[in-house]
């Protein structure tokens, strides 16, 4: 070899090296390669896959077998899991019932039996206070008892962090909810050097608030925190605020919200003139007790809507629960996981070196591969249910959690997906259409990351736009 071809080799080498060549037009591996080489991403750990649902094939991986935090992308199997067990068409029943009723008196507790619906209200409440009055009840002197015995053992998840129990989004699962299981507490300016007023939105309900806030001059500074204990509904409410400022408001959790619902019960039935007992706590209707009214849920399909659209982690934790007691599991949330792993198991989704903590995604101890939720996505698009479950996820640009994301991209209004949001974690999981009229599931993980959370965001934008738009693998 001459020592100009020699030379002009080494010349190209470099070339290439100084400027890498642009993915080839039509090369869909090439153009997601180019993304998860950028350097904004390369402190973090991204994995991708593409599934086509018509063969099963695997269209691309990256770290595809990397096992991830799937974060709320977990709510895809929770709720697939419901709607192919439970039927889009099924309602949750929250029943009163009593053990014998004798001219209006009822001479046994009133139970409210709780069946794990996620968005009983405190209006729901007043209805079924209306409707056991108009049953003809007209005296409970044994009291208010919640049920809640359809569950057993703990209601929080392992892998949840004592920082999320305070808050909305990390609250509790029970057999009895209401209000989504948080309160809100306003915080409003007292009299100078005084204590500021504190009030909740369910007054009857048995909160106990330690208020040590100071009401300072027109002015001053206003500063404000909202704590509760980790296992009971004491609030703590301390700093300052100024007169003359504006109400300051905190969501947070509550727990036994089947007390809280059985005193609100109670409250609206005496509202109604039904004399009831002073007695609210916990028990086991018998198996004999009659029902005298119920309040039912939404259907499941508005349910799930809910659920993807928003992400809400205490409706994905009762999916599981009650869907896996439907198929015979036991009371416990460790028997409901073992049966949603073997449903995923039997629709040939292997579960070797996975791990599923719980049905929200909001566990640290979920782990979960790309090419699993990519395949788990296409293998929905064979169900006859299939329309039901695409239209309650999040539509790019459009709604839900991707109502602000992807806007005025050729993602908008086109791309449907569950996104996935912890502590440097974010992931999308979902369906990208093709002009061809076929459509690929996806799967983007990612963690770890120390750039702008944007910088990721903008990364998937263009990983699912080179899977619309790029030529597929021969």
């Amino acid at each position: 070899m001459s020592r100009l071809v020699r030379a002009t080799i080494v010349a190209i080498l470099v070339t290439l090296l100084i400027c890498p060549v642009s993915p080839a037009l039509g090369d869909l591996g090439s153009a997601i390669d180019a993304v998860v080489a950028r350097e904004s991403l390369a402190a973090g750990l991204v994995g991708v896959a593409v599934c086509d649902p018509a063969t099963s094939a695997m269209l691309y991986e990256h770290n595809g077998a990397k096992a991830m935090l799937p974060a709320s992308t977990m709510k895809t199997i929770s709720c697939a899991y419901a709607l192919e067990t439970l039927g889009p068409d099924h309602r949750f029943r929250t029943t009163a019932e009593v053990e014998a009723l004798e001219q209006g008196a009822v001479s046994s507790p009133l139970y409210l039996v709780g069946s794990g619906d996620p968005f009983t209200h405190a209006s729901d409440l007043s209805a079924l206070a209306e409707s056991i009055a108009q049953a003809g009840i007209t005296s409970v002197p044994g009291g208010v008892v919640a049920d809640v015995s359809l569950f057993s053992g703990r209601r929080w998840r392992g892998g949840w962090t004592a920082d999320d129990f305070t808050y909305g989004y990390g609250a509790w699962p029970d057999a009895i909810n209401l209000n989504r299981q948080t309160t809100r507490l306003t915080v409003r300016p007292g009299a100078v050097d005084g204590p500021a007023q504190v009030d909740w939105d369910i007054p009857e309900a048995p909160f106990e608030i330690a208020n040590e806030t100071l009401t300072v001059p027109e002015g001053g500074h206003t500063e404000l925190w909202v704590d509760r204990s980790l296992d009971s509904n004491r609030f703590t409410v301390t700093g300052t605020i100024a007169l003359g400022a504006e109400p300051r408001a905190f969501d947070r959790s509550f727990v036994d919200p089947g007390l809280v619902a059985a005193t609100l019960l109670a409250a609206r039935l005496r509202d109604r003139g039904v004399e009831v007992g002073d007695h609210i706590g916990y028990g086991e209707a018998p198996p004999s007790a009659l029902e005298v009214a119920a309040l039912e849920s939404l259907p499941l399909r508005e349910i799930l809507d809910v659920t993807l659209k928003i992400s809400d982690n205490l409706a994905a934790e009762l999916l599981v629960w009650t869907t896996a007691i439907e198929r015979g599991s036991g009371p416990s949330f460790a028997d409901a996981m073992g049966d949603l792993t073997r449903w995923l198991e039997a629709r040939g989704m292997p579960m070797d070196g996975l791990r599923l903590a719980d049905g929200s995604g909001l566990s640290r101890y979920d782990y979960l591969t790309p090419w699993f939720l990519a395949r788990h996505m296409a293998s929905m698009v064979e169900s006859p249910l299939f329309s039901i479950f695409r239209d309650c996820l999040p539509v790019a640009g459009v709604d839900g959690t991707l109502g602000n994301r992807f806007r005025g991209s050729i993602l908008e209004g086109k791309v449907a997906a569950k996104t996935g949001s912890l502590s440097r974690v974010a992931c999308l999981t979902g369906y990208a259409p093709r002009d061809d009229g076929s459509l690929l599931a996806f799967a983007v993980l990612s963690s770890g990351h120390d750039c702008p959370t944007e910088e990721v965001y903008r990364a998937q934008e263009d990983i699912i736009a080179a899977i619309m738009t790029e030529g597929l693998p021969e």
